[in-house]
């Protein structure tokens, strides 16, 4: 598996900006932020899987 980079986790980042926007001006009251089961945030939160050494990772302030 390929690590993200930083650029695209970035983007990643502002796409969830922008979805949250967008459901807002559509008119619902709540997200629900999935974090868990391997998806993105729940890898960069997790320290089994971020084995990263840049801002990133180490940390848990980091992740």
């Amino acid at each position: 598996m390929q690590e993200i980079t930083f650029e695209r986790l970035l983007d990643v980042i502002n796409k969830f900006g922008e979805v949250a926007k967008c459901s807002v001006e559509a008119g619902f009251d709540f997200l629900e932020f999935h974090c868990a089961h391997n998806y993105l945030p729940h890898s960069m939160l997790s320290s089994g899987i971020n084995h990263r050494s840049n801002e990133w990772g180490g940390s848990f302030e980091n992740q």
